[in-house]
């Protein structure tokens, strides 16, 4: 298995946002919202928007790496959709395996990926 995160993996630009917002389906988690929407391009993508509300860029880079780590050991049991996840407020970064377990669960709810 490739676990790498390479360029073509990643939400890049605001109009890919954007389109993920206003087209793709919504999900609630302990720690995240979390955006869906296909693609097809044959592999999963990511975005990831953590805001000033939640801290300072040491907490707020704390986040995206932990998000990114989880979603980079996760991403062969994706189907190809673009993902973007949005940090909720009053939380401090947990332990990955917290966030791991729970952008699989969040995921899951939409019953494209299996928990296993």
């Amino acid at each position: 298995m490739d676990f790498s995160f390479p360029k073509e993996y990643r939400l890049r630009k605001r109009r890919e946002f954007r389109k993920v917002y206003e087209e793709g389906q919504k999900i609630y988690s302990q720690y995240f919202t979390i955006h869906v929407l296909k693609n097809q391009l044959g592999h999963p993508r990511l975005g990831i928007t953590v805001t000033r509300k939640i801290g300072k860029s040491v907490v707020r880079n704390r986040w995206k790496r932990i998000i990114r780590e989880a979603f980079r050991l996760n991403k062969h049991k994706l189907p190809p959709w673009d993902i973007v996840v949005t940090v909720k407020r009053g939380y401090k970064p947990p332990k990955l395996q917290e966030v791991e377990k729970d952008f699989v669960e969040a995921i899951a709810k939409l019953r494209i990926i299996s928990t296993d």
